[in-house]
């Protein structure tokens, strides 16, 4: 992937459409192209109105969607049993995102810093 991609997270696009300025300039001034993960547009779409579901639609349209795929899988399998071994819980859906963005190389922008914090060490960068 090249490394002047950026992942947006859900909750960075949730925060775009409501008009969150800061997002939009971070988002405006990357000097590459823009993705998300099959992961994320399972969390937007999920229990959202026909219309909300349409306009997400036409803006995840211009993304490149990063897939959850095979290597995903096994960076993702080992984080969760190296975090066990280590007595700590992370939500699934987010250790998927972080999987995809190390598999790919491309750093996430999140606004939920904290609950990805924990897997900078797999090799997560964030922004």
């Amino acid at each position: 992937m090249d490394k002047r991609c950026l992942c947006l997270d859900t909750n960075v696009i949730i925060e775009l459409f409501r008009g969150n300025l800061e997002v939009k300039r971070v988002i405006e001034e990357f000097p590459g192209s823009i993705a998300t993960t099959t992961i994320t547009v399972m969390e937007l779409l999920t229990n959202m109105s026909e219309r909300k579901r349409d306009l997400y639609l036409q803006f995840l349209s211009g993304l490149i969607i990063l897939d959850f795929d095979f290597r995903s899988t096994i960076i993702a399998a080992d984080i969760i049993r190296d975090l066990k071994k280590k007595g700590l819980v992370l939500d699934l859906r987010d250790i998927m995102i972080a999987s995809i963005c190390i598999a790919n190389s491309v750093p996430l922008y999140t606004l939920n810093r904290k609950h990805f914090e924990r897997l900078k060490e797999y090799g997560l960068i964030l922004i």
